[in-house]
């Protein structure tokens, strides 16, 4: 995770931002009450269990996108209050390559859950993220 000094208002100017800090975490989020005014970069791999169509929401409170093998899979950009966007993917056993960034105006949560097809959907945990 990279932590972005300054004040980003979208998430698209964090490749444009240079990090305060980076760090390894251990999944892809920013639990609610977390500073405002911030942005942040996850970057990592997601190892993909089963060839199946995968239902990912993101939520986030201000915006956030989510790249997946470099595409852009979903963009909640913005600023706004903590919603919830889904896509469903079909996506092939193994490791695929993941990035969410996040800025913050008011307030600051991220979370990125999946589910296989119509399964409940949780949390990514660090059993599904590699390094």
């Amino acid at each position: 995770m990279r932590d972005l000094s300054g004040v980003v208002r979208q998430a698209p100017r964090l490749r444009l931002a240079h990090p305060a800090s980076t760090t390894t975490v251990p999944n892809f989020g920013i639990e609610p009450g977390n500073p405002s005014n911030t942005a942040r970069r996850f970057r990592g791999f997601i190892n993909i269990p089963a060839d199946e169509v995968y239902t990912i929401a993101l939520a986030s409170d201000d915006g956030s996108r989510l790249r997946i093998d470099g595409k852009l899979v979903i963009d909640h950009d913005g600023l706004h209050p903590l919603e919830e966007k889904r896509t469903s993917l079909t996506l092939t056993a193994g490791s695929t390559r993941s990035s969410s960034s996040t800025s913050t105006g008011g307030g600051a949560a991220l979370t990125l859950k999946m589910g296989k097809g119509t399964d409940r959907l949780a949390p990514i945990n660090d059993s599904w993220l590699l390094h």
